[in-house]
């Protein structure tokens, strides 16, 4: 008999079907096995007969087994339904042989469709005596995977949208940069006169900002010094200069920075700086100043008491019993002082303040 392009047809799509279901054979055990091998690994023992794995066969079971199995079912499944729709097309032609050839090839098909459900139902039975296996929440677990790979898909078309939107506005953006810049008629070129005027006044205030940060680390550093070198016993620094930082640092006679400084010295340097900065205010402030005694020695303290009057029109000094004496360092000041107050205790949650 001669094979006609018709009968042809029938015997690929039978050996389709046989194929098809071979492969969903294999790829069904693949999957049992691939899940059996994670959860055995993942439990420390054999998932059939419970028997304690090693290290070494643990490891074994987490090696990744060929993960295209979900795939190729799937593939296979659309082969079935695309071989279902052929032979659905072939039922209406005619001829005995041929009719003959789509019977003989639905009973391959019906059985192709009975052998796809008893491998599902035997991956059921399998996965179910896999301990700790809940099949409906790995068919959720399924579910949502699909579902989260279908909005990435969505989310990327719409980022690669956004990117395209984003070019076309900046080509828009530019065109109105060179416009601005180079434009030679009407409103263009007042846009490019302006643009040109606000440069220039914002790199002249910018500039007038440096040079005013510099006068003033002048004025300060200057100032600072002079009132060091009137309260220092130690004669022989040069002076004070400010760091990058815009801390004060003490200069010795031979121009080099004094790395370790004494508790007094570090007192004296911040009255200094103190000073400095009132002299580059220009104001005429209140001078507060909190236990301003403690660190320094006798010499010190009476230079830096008959300097007070001149750092501030106002001075008011907050000391302690025993940082000053009345009868030896006041002495210095008596002239200048205007009012003295102590704080009287009463109890150890009570106090009142009483005017000398």
């Amino acid at each position: 008999m001669s094979i006609t392009p018709r009968t042809w047809s029938i015997f690929h799509v039978r050996s389709q079907l046989g194929d098809a279901s071979s492969r969903l054979q294999a790829i069904s055990e693949n999957r049992v096995v691939a899940r059996l091998r994670a959860e055995s690994a993942s439990a420390g023992k054999c998932g059939i007969c419970a028997q304690a794995l090693s290290e070494e066969a643990a490891a074994a079971l987490r090696e990744p087994m060929d993960d295209s199995g979900h795939t190729s079912f799937d593939h296979v499944a659309n082969v079935v339904a695309e071989l279902s729709r052929n032979l659905s097309r072939l039922r209406t032609l005619g001829g005995t042989d041929v009719r003959s050839e789509i019977t003989q090839a639905e009973r391959e098909f019906d059985r192709s469709t009975v052998d796809i459900n008893r491998f599902q139902a035997r991956e059921d039975e399998l996965l179910a005596q896999i301990p700790g296996v809940d099949l409906s929440e790995l068919g959720r677990l399924t579910e949502r995977r699909d579902s989260l790979q279908r909005e990435i898909g969505r989310q990327t078309t719409l980022i690669a949208a956004q990117q395209t939107k984003c070019t076309s506005l900046q080509k828009k953006y530019d065109v109105l940069v060179n416009n601005a810049a180079g434009g030679q008629h009407g409103a263009t070129q007042q846009i490019a006169l302006k643009v040109r005027l606000l440069s220039a006044l914002s790199e002249i205030f910018e500039k007038s900002i440096e040079n005013l940060r510099h006068k003033l680390r002048d004025v300060v550093e200057k100032s600072a010094t002079a009132t060091f070198k009137r309260l220092t016993t130690e004669k022989h620094y040069r002076g004070l200069v400010i760091n990058d930082r815009y801390g004060l640092e003490i200069r010795d006679h031979l121009d080099r920075l004094v790395s370790v400084r004494s508790a007094g010295a570090e007192q004296i340097v911040a009255l200094s700086l103190i000073d400095g900065l009132s002299h580059a205010s220009g104001g005429a402030g209140v001078l507060v100043m909190d236990t301003p005694f403690g660190r320094l020695d006798l010499k010190h303290r009476a230079e830096v008491l008959g300097y007070l009057p001149k750092m501030a029109q106002q001075v008011v000094l907050l000391v302690h019993e025993g940082e000053l004496s009345k009868d030896r360092d006041l002495v210095h000041i008596n002239d200048y002082v205007a009012a003295s107050y102590e704080i009287e205790r009463l109890s150890p949650t009570q106090s009142t303040i009483e005017k000398r």
